[in-house]
């Protein structure tokens, strides 16, 4: 996969030069996700929101390669690609906006943004949910109900699961990491008694409530099933998209 997506985007970067574009050209690389190697039990992508799930590369290259070189360590998010667009192109936008533009960091701001990620793939699935402020992470995860043991295979793997994911990630509601600290967040509230914590569940609880007025205001059509055939339905269930 890297070496595929390697090789298209030099492609990419080849045309802009040919049709002499690139030095005027704003480019971002960016990734969806992250991917599991089982550290923490996941050998795949959308599960718990831990940073091997949530921390990916973003890669930016303004018109005429200003800001070359300068590496931000300040963790930000997707969202705030597009103001940060809209900001280069000298584009305002007057209406509501999730993300926040990146210049007061590359401009030397050192103010910690709250990074808020979220995850539940289908009804019956882990929820997971992560605040970082700074170098703390708050993770909060709630499984929906306790699985009930069955010999089916796919209601025994959720069942080991739960048991194996409780025990070994010394499970709790909620766990505090420091990340500065523990990077591979491996030791869960370890590294809190001695310090002062942002209210982590007030601020979770506030994102989500935000989140609900916002929903609302959409409006919802209904649409009919879409049948696919065989060869794409096997490559989705190849990258865990389907069960």
């Amino acid at each position: 996969m890297i070496r595929y997506n390697d090789f298209y985007f030099g492609n990419l970067l080849e045309k802009f030069h040919s049709l002499n574009i690139y030095d005027d050209s704003m480019i971002i690389l960016v990734s969806d996700h992250g991917q599991g190697f089982m550290e923490h039990g996941f050998n795949s992508h959308g599960g718990i929101v831990y940073e091997e799930q949530i921390r990916i590369p973003l890669l930016v290259k303004f018109p005429k390669n200003k800001y070359a070189g300068r590496i931000i360590e300040t963790p930000v998010q997707i969202i705030d690609i597009m103001p940060t667009i809209l900001e280069t192109i000298g584009i305002k936008y007057n209406g509501e906006i999730d993300g926040k533009s990146l210049f007061d960091i590359i401009n030397g701001s050192s103010e910690s943004r709250i990074i808020f990620c979220e995850n539940k793939q289908r009804p019956n699935s882990i929820w997971s949910a992560s605040i970082r402020i700074g170098k703390w992470k708050w993770l909060k995860v709630v499984f929906e109900q306790e699985s009930k043991f069955n010999l089916s295979p796919k209601g025994l793997k959720k069942w080991l699961f739960e048991k194996i994911y409780k025990l070994k990630c010394q499970f709790k509601n909620d766990n505090v990491y420091d990340l500065k600290e523990d990077p591979d967040e491996k030791s869960p509230n370890k590294f809190t008694k001695l310090n002062n914590l942002p209210d982590f569940p007030n601020i979770l609880n506030n994102i989500l409530l935000a989140l609900e007025k916002r929903a609302d205001k959409i409006k919802y059509e209904k649409i009919g099933e879409e049948k696919i055939d065989s060869e794409l339905e096997n490559h989705l269930r190849g990258m865990g998209y389907i069960d």
